[in-house]
């Protein structure tokens, strides 16, 4: 603020003209960065240290949902806390082990430690009932019988 203060004495600028684009927009392009990087440094700061300090953020639900071909959900079911149990550095190994014949598998297991990882006990049956119409039921059975791929989404 002082060094804008000090250039108005310095180069006074008479009333009534327009100053300068270089100088206008100059000044505001210089102001707006600078609030925008004190507002978004911290953030950004605190989300890498976060990332790269290995503190783990574990879940506290997770939630299943199956479909068939873009219909109602067939199967929709979620766990919470009791439900939900560490990975342990056995369970880790085991994995490591089941997958090992697979390099694709091992690199995506390679980015993650067991303390990332929650195996979730997601019970097999579900309280709703699926509820789908008639006319789409039965234009499912149709297009499930007359293809031979069939696109489940797990989400």
């Amino acid at each position: 603020m002082k060094c804008y203060q000090e250039s108005e004495k310095k180069y006074p600028q008479p009333p009534g003209w327009l100053q300068k684009r270089a100088v206008k927009y100059g000044l505001g392009g210089i102001t707006t960065f600078a609030l925008v990087f004190l507002m978004w440094f911290p953030l950004v700061f605190m989300s890498l240290v976060k990332t790269v300090g290995g503190v783990t953020n574990q879940s506290l639900q997770v939630s299943v949902k199956i479909t068939i071909n873009g219909y109602e959900a067939l199967f929709s079911m979620s766990a919470q806390q009791h439900n939900l149990v560490p990975f342990s550095d056995a369970d880790d190994d085991r994995l490591t082990q089941q997958y090992a014949l697979y390099p694709s598998a091992i690199q995506f297991l390679a980015d993650y430690r067991p303390q990332d990882i929650v195996l979730a006990k997601i019970k097999s049956h579900a309280s709703l009932l699926w509820d789908v119409s008639p006319t789409d039921r039965s234009a499912m059975v149709q297009e499930l019988a007359s293809t031979t791929a069939i696109c489940i989404t797990t989400s």
